[in-house]
């Protein structure tokens, strides 16, 4: 009997199933300017267990695999906020962070700038 792994990985949504497999970016998830890439559902799930336990992800100016994570977050219901570095006005960089690590920044005391 074929066991449906899909219903023990139901946060996954689109990166359930056979970690070999490849996806691609949803129009709806792609970052302007970033060049998103394909990655197995495996490395999917990896990076999304990632931001999961951290709270954080660091992405360069390409953005090759922010879409994993945009998508995982809107699956799953979580606020985020994406910050866009730039130099020299292009993009070197992404920081995404969930909501609660945002707000929980917000909330420590600042160091007195005087």
């Amino acid at each position: 009997m074929a066991v449906n792994r899909k219903a023990y990985l139901p946060k996954y949504g689109r990166f359930a199933g056979d970690g070999r497999v490849k996806v691609s970016a949803l129009l709806r998830h792609i970052v302007p300017g970033t060049h998103p890439i394909s990655v197995t559902r495996g490395t999917a799930r990896r990076l999304c267990d990632m931001f999961d336990n951290s709270g954080y992800s660091y992405h360069t100016g390409a953005g090759n695999v922010l879409w994993v994570l945009l998508e995982y977050s809107r699956h799953n219901h979580i606020g985020y906020a994406l910050e866009k570095h730039l130099a020299d006005g292009k993009p070197v960089g992404y920081t995404l962070k969930k909501r609660a690590e945002v707000k929980e920044k917000a909330n420590e005391p600042q160091a007195d700038q005087g």
